[in-house]
């Protein structure tokens, strides 16, 4: 009798180890777990950073030869993020010299931007001959 009832001990004992001993994690993500935290050993979250993961660039304002132009893009948690777009050269067009005359002033030739109309080279009287 005694022989078994150290046999059942021991039987017992060899249970509580096999239940009690550490057991590796599930590296499935639990779907009631929270994006973004971790749990700790002593079972509290830690907020994970976040890194952003932003969109394709959306032009808000053209570039023109005048002014600089504006595009975003957005993160999925709503952060934006903006930069500038370089304005755009000039798109210049002659303006024609006229001959002067024995009784009218000439000019030489001038250009001028097509897009914004500012005059890039002034065009200058040539007096009459």
């Amino acid at each position: 009798m005694k022989k078994t009832v150290w046999l059942l001990l021991a039987l017992v004992l060899v249970c509580m180890l096999l239940f009690t001993a550490c057991v590796e994690e599930d590296p499935t993500p639990d779907p009631n777990e929270t994006p973004g935290t971790q749990e700790t050993p002593d079972d509290t979250e830690v907020e994970q950073p976040h890194v952003h993961a932003f969109g394709e660039w959306i032009t808000l304002s053209e570039a023109n030869c005048s002014a600089q132009g504006v595009q975003a893009r957005i993160c999925g948690c709503g952060e934006q993020e903006t930069q500038e777009i370089a304005a755009l050269a000039h798109t210049e067009v002659a303006d024609a010299a006229v001959a002067a005359t024995c009784t009218m002033d000439g000019k030489t030739e001038g250009k001028h931007c097509s897009v914004c109309g500012v005059t890039t080279v002034e065009q200058t009287i040539v007096k009459a001959l």
